[in-house]
């Protein structure tokens, strides 16, 4: 897996579609993009020379123009890469598709266009991806103000295509993504000096939406509050218990089940949505479900799903209702192929 920060072009202008579209794209002028499309790395040679202009060093010129070939070639086949992509403050990053895929990470995205600023015709050489985002697994913001200066250094490129080659730098930014433990990191005496700590520099730490959201499921299960509307809102709720566990050990098990269920519903397999993302879905809204309605909340008696998938399964028989679900699928899927 690699990692690049990518721009959509001069001043990042293509970003908007970029966006839309959920791609990852470098522009090429016309030309250049002919002698890529052709794999004729001479014709993509003579092309830079002619636009290099005199006194540049023959063998940087070869250098230049051979490492924007491959980047092209690089981008267009990604599978399963990480792309950053700054807006301003905003972070935003997305995954090229895996090749199993409907639209596969390595087919090559292309659209031709016009450059607003200078109106040449250009082409953006791309890959699908699972769709640009601002926000971390666990639900953090990512915001180079709240980013460590270290990360900031490989975040900020100003090229077109910059990768990140420092494993150590790959790993770290995996792990912000993941919505893992970075203490590794920013506890180093080089991390805190780069940031600035012996100044008063210190990293400011975000509230993340899981956090947020998972202390909202706790009211709810502890029967003193429930969601409504996406409200929380005075309710008591009758025969449902918590046994077995405190409020903070079963808080840290469904921290423990969001990262083994990789976000997604137990009962539907769909990515569950947390309570104050952007593109909030009430009905995908996370909510504990009790995996035997008879029974009370319990360590081994929970399960995370989203909140339309528990109203409908209301007292049903867990596997019985995960049977009726896959009939659902199996037969729309019988639909559409016949």
């Amino acid at each position: 897996m690699s990692i690049y920060v990518i721009k959509a072009g001069a001043d990042n202008y293509f970003w908007p579609e970029s966006r839309k579209r959920g791609i990852a794209a470098l522009m090429l002028d016309k030309p250049y993009y002919e002698a890529w499309a052709a794999n004729d790395p001479d014709a993509h040679l003579a092309v830079h020379i002619a636009l290099a202009g005199k006194g540049r060093d023959p063998s940087s010129v070869k250098a230049e123009s051979t490492r924007w070939f491959n980047y092209a070639s690089k981008v267009s086949s990604s599978v399963d890469d990480i792309f950053f992509n700054i807006v301003g403050n905003d972070v935003w990053w997305a995954r090229s598709r895996p090749l199993h895929a409907s639209v596969a990470g390595g087919d090559p995205v292309i659209i031709p266009h016009i450059d607003p600023a200078n109106g040449q015709e250009v082409v953006a050489v791309g890959v699908q991806t699972d769709g640009w985002r601002q926000y971390t697994k666990d639900g953090v913001k990512l915001q180079l103000a709240t980013t460590h200066k270290r990360a900031w250094d490989f975040l900020k490129k100003q090229s077109a295509l910059a990768p990140v080659a420092d494993e150590d730098m790959k790993l770290y930014l995996m792990t912000l993504l993941e919505g893992g433990d970075l203490s590794t990191w920013h506890n180093r005496p080089d991390w805190k000096a780069k940031q600035g700590e012996d100044k008063g520099k210190y990293l400011a730490v975000q509230a993340s939406l899981l956090e947020n959201g998972l202390t909202q499921l706790m009211l709810s299960i502890e029967g003193t509050v429930a969601f409504a509307n996406g409200q929380i809102i005075d309710k008591k709720v009758k025969d449902k218990q918590l046994v077995g566990c405190t409020p903070q050990e079963m808080k840290q098990h469904l921290k423990a089940l969001w990262d083994q269920q990789d976000g997604k519903c137990a009962l539907t397999g769909i990515e569950m949505h947390l309570p104050g993302q952007p593109d909030l879905d009430k009905d995908l809204m996370i909510s504990p479900d009790r995996i035997d309605s008879s029974g009370h909340y319990s360590l081994e008696n929970v399960q995370l799903v989203c909140r339309f998938a528990n109203f409908w399964k209301l007292a049903s028989d867990n596997a019985r209702f995960k049977e009726l679900l896959d009939l659902v699928v199996a037969t729309k899927a019988s639909q559409v192929s016949s």
